[in-house]
């Protein structure tokens, strides 16, 4: 579970004012950002994201680049600065920049799986294996024509879970977008505790909703 906290005197930049730089700047500001978290005892960001930039920008100001080599190279920069001792994620695991809507709101979907194998997963299928460091990496609630069961987004479908590690082997630590709040989870119809569920039997390794236990 996660509980929301705005009380940390710091405030990071959105990730697109980042990558307008060059490397050595994007890194720079990652150890700023890391040395602020381990300041505050944090030893796990949910960053850094590695998804596109799409024509419709349903994540908005929140993605670097269209080009997936330019957004490889500077996912692969940040986490240096950002999270020794501790771990970055890598999200969300599809990729969200292509798909029609934005999941905070709706249920979204990405193109064919063809079509973001070629693109959109491209950077979260060669950053892990290059950066070596354990991490972990983010599930996203999507839809994937060619991978996904109809009415279950990535994060809560066993095949979709079963082509991260098998396909694209990654063997860290899986932890699903938040299920709690979310327009693709909750607009299914799919309570907090279900999706819980779901996400766990699917594969992931945590489960993360916006909460406490008395909200199960």
């Amino acid at each position: 579970m996660s509980i929301r906290c705005r009380r940390l005197p710091i405030r990071f930049p959105r990730h697109e004012r980042w990558a307008p730089g060059t490397l050595t700047e994007s890194g720079e500001a990652a150890e700023g950002h890391g040395a602020q978290l381990r300041a505050h005892a944090v030893n796990v960001n949910f960053a850094p994201m590695l998804d596109l930039t799409g024509p419709r920008e349903p994540l908005g100001d929140r993605t670097w680049s269209s080009d997936p080599a330019t957004v490889t190279a500077t996912a692969e920069r940040l986490p240096r600065g950002c999270a020794p001792p501790g771990y970055p994620t890598f999200k969300h695991f599809p990729g969200h920049g292509h798909s029609d809507v934005d999941a905070d709101y709706e249920p979204a979907t990405t193109p064919d799986l063809a079509t973001i194998e070629a693109a959109d997963l491209l950077p979260s299928a060669t950053s892990p294996s290059r950066w070596r460091v354990a991490q972990l990496i983010m599930t996203g609630h999507l839809d994937v024509p060619g991978l996904t069961t109809e009415g279950r987004p990535f994060s809560l479908d066993p095949g979709a879970m079963a082509y991260l590690r098998n396909n694209v082997g990654f063997d860290g630590v899986a932890v699903t977008d938040e299920l709690a709040e979310m327009g693709s989870i909750t607009q299914r119809g799919i309570g907090v505790d279900e999706a819980i569920e779901l996400s766990l039997v699917a594969g992931n390794d945590m489960a993360l909703f916006f909460g406490g236990p008395g909200d199960l």
